[in-house]
């Protein structure tokens, strides 16, 4: 799959309604539960297939495990799942902290948000998140270029999705 086709998809999946009531944690929840089937590695179909149930079914995780991801050591970790992983998790908890302190009520939610852990986040809803990352792959890499489902790259992508315009 080429970085056009899997931004065609990721397009389709999210102009089909499916991205609209499901707020960005919710989703990164729900990926962060599905995805835990792939530690050794996931297709390009694959995770479209995870993008896609989780914007269906909700999953949950207890919140209060969320606390060990706010200061994620990821320059420690070896492992490029477990890298991963962490990055998910450490957004997660941003979210989960932002909506704690009421960021997204504020007026300006359509401007850059700055989590209370200074961590800038330019889209903040799942339509936004996926659509900038996947634009980030095409600015990046190039159209043509072969979608990358390495796990150094998907962790690449998680940044993009928060911060890419």
């Amino acid at each position: 799959m080429t970085n056009r086709e899997y931004r065609d998809i990721i397009m389709k999946l999210i102009d089909d309604d499916k991205a609209k009531g499901i707020s960005l944690k919710q989703f990164l929840v729900n990926v962060s539960v599905r995805i835990s089937d792939y530690k050794s590695g996931i297709t390009s179909s694959e995770l479209v297939k995870v993008f896609e149930m989780s914007l269906k079914k909700n999953s949950f995780i207890d919140t209060n495990d969320l606390s060990k991801h706010k200061s994620p050591r990821i320059i420690k970790i070896k492992n490029k799942y477990k890298v991963f992983m962490e990055t998910l998790y450490s957004q997660i908890y941003d979210l989960h902290i932002m909506e704690l302190e009421g960021c997204f009520e504020r007026s300006y939610i359509d401007s850059d948000i700055q989590s209370p852990r200074r961590n800038k986040w330019t889209n903040i809803h799942v339509y936004s998140y996926l659509e900038c990352s996947s634009a980030w792959l095409i600015d990046f890499y190039s159209d043509n270029g072969i979608f990358s489902t390495d796990w150094d790259d998907l962790s690449e992508m998680l940044v993009m999705g928060r911060l890419y315009e």
